[in-house]
């Protein structure tokens, strides 16, 4: 029993310290496909298939061919242009390849390329490293960021209409502000400076859950969680930072990580509970303009009316100053909805239809 325990507190000991939960009540504005169902886990990595060939030439050339096409191509660090790419008048030896797509898991291949030869590379590129279903999609950015897709070390930029998945990683830089939209309609706009991890999303609308756990690692971000309809049986929104944890059901909510050692929330709309991650059996609830700070290893500080000017400093540094999930919605136009895919399974082909009626 004593190993046990001694197990446990390590692996406290290196998680993250804070955690935010949220209540409020349900919405029934937002509209959605009847039948369909989404459940986004982190998998484990699948390797991308890679073939080599050799021919023939008369000086030592490259060719490095990807499915899809179009991918960006990099060759000992340096771009080399968009696959399909040929390369010639090399010198013979060791290289290191790198392939780079949106919405697929980054490549790396080292192999030896031969004088008098032209060698093949050939990449069947997986997508989003198998991890499943889009769970979201950003649907407006400004300034630098980037993106980590799941089970890739590589960053690539970000672009409007990008689509998201479970584990993927966004990065804001000096002037960067990032709107996404997720499967359920909740929609999280992130400040300058931001990390955000897309730790789990799960949409199931026949059965009525929905379940989100977004992590950020630091910066600020406005999260506007939509409520769903009534009655659905199970809907849990988890927001998570290096000293708190947030649950919400439908809410609106700031969270600004300031340092890996303290946490600031305000509530917009409805309720939050907050709770710091060592004691989340002692959280605080946030009504509607009060605020309170989660400082590592210690409980969540009294509730407190946020005044006008802290509430500014919040706000500043995103691209919205609405303060509601119908104000954001408003905003949405239909070119904004979540994409289908011809490989999705039949099942899933509907995917969620931000403005049918249910």
């Amino acid at each position: 029993m004593a190993h046990l325990w001694l197990l446990v507190s390590l692996l406290l000991a290196v998680l993250p310290a804070t955690a935010v939960y949220g209540l409020g009540t349900t919405d029934d504005s937002t509209k959605f496909a009847s039948n369909h169902r989404v459940t986004v886990k982190i998998k484990q990595p699948v390797t991308s298939k890679v073939r080599i060939e050799e021919t023939d030439a008369p000086d030592c050339r490259l060719l490095v061919e990807t499915k899809p096409a179009g991918a960006l191509v990099m060759m000992n660090g340096t771009e080399i242009g968009t696959s399909p790419v040929i390369v010639s008048g090399l010198y013979p030896g060791k290289v290191t390849v790198h392939i780079q797509l949106a919405n697929y898991r980054s490549l790396k291949h080292d192999f030896t390329i031969q004088g008098n030869k032209k060698t093949k590379m050939s990449a069947s590129l997986d997508r989003s490293g198998g991890v499943g279903h889009v769970v979201g999609r950003l649907i407006k950015l400004s300034g630098m960021a980037s993106f980590r897709p799941v089970n890739s070390s590589d960053s690539a930029p970000l672009r409007p209409g990008l689509e998201l998945y479970g584990g993927d990683e966004i990065n804001t830089g000096n002037d960067g502000k990032v709107r996404i939209l997720f499967a359920d309609n909740s929609i999280v706009c992130l400040g300058d400076n931001t990390r955000l991890i897309i730790s789990e999303y799960t949409a199931d609308i026949p059965n009525r859950q929905r379940y989100g756990w977004l992590t950020l690692q630091m910066g600020k971000a406005k999260f506007f969680v939509n409520g769903l309809f009534k009655g659905f049986n199970g809907q849990s929104f988890r927001v998570q930072t290096p000293t708190a944890i947030m649950g919400v059901r439908g809410t609106v909510f700031i969270v600004r990580a300031r340092s890996r050692i303290t946490t600031g929330v305000v509530c917009l709309e409805n309720q939050i509970e907050v709770a710091c991650l060592d004691y989340p059996e002692q959280p605080v609830i946030l009504d509607p303009n009060m605020t309170s700070d989660v400082t590592v290893n210690r409980l969540p500080s009294a509730p407190r009316s946020i005044d006008l000017i802290q509430l500014k400093q919040f706000q500043a540094g995103f691209d919205t100053q609405a303060n509601s999930v119908k104000e954001i919605l408003s905003e949405l136009s239909p070119a904004d909805e979540i994409p289908r895919h011809d490989n999705d399974r039949p099942q899933e082909k509907e995917w969620l239809r931000m403005f049918q009626s249910p």
